[in-house]
């Protein structure tokens, strides 16, 4: 599979239905996997894509952004649910706990995990889902 950007981060989504790339390129691509990788979406990204990790359902993924920033995408509406606070240097690792009630993220030259709360996040993609349904 190849881009056109150097790519910095790879990964499946739990269901094993995607594989989700991110490089320099400003966009995340998904790629169906039960289609030979072909592009199912692309993500439009402010900068290049450092990090990746899925929740456990695969509805969620949350990138980690040349400019420090945590975004969490609600992969179904191919939208951002919301952004973490920046990170004070690059982000080298993220995952979502088993029950997608947390994200924890990590820096390259930090002694510290940011843990957030996103409680909230299924109930915002429904309300989402809901209103673009409306449509």
């Amino acid at each position: 599979i190849s881009f056109g950007g150097v790519v910095h981060t790879v990964s499946f989504s739990p269901s094993g239905k995607l594989l989700a790339v991110g490089s320099e390129s400003h966009s995340i691509s998904l790629l169906l996997v039960s289609q030979g990788f072909e592009s199912a979406a692309k993500l439009p990204c402010r900068t290049g894509t450092r990090g990746l990790a899925w929740c456990p359902d695969s509805r969620f993924l949350a990138s980690a952004g040349d400019d420090l920033q945590v975004c969490v995408w609600d992969v179904i509406l191919e939208r951002v649910l919301f952004s973490v606070p920046k990170a004070k240097d690059w982000l080298c690792s993220m995952c979502f706990s088993p029950d997608s009630h947390w994200l924890a993220c990590c820096g390259h030259s930090g002694h510290e995990v940011a843990v957030y709360p996103l409680r909230l996040v299924d109930e915002l993609g429904q309300m989402l889902q809901a209103a673009q349904d409306a449509v």
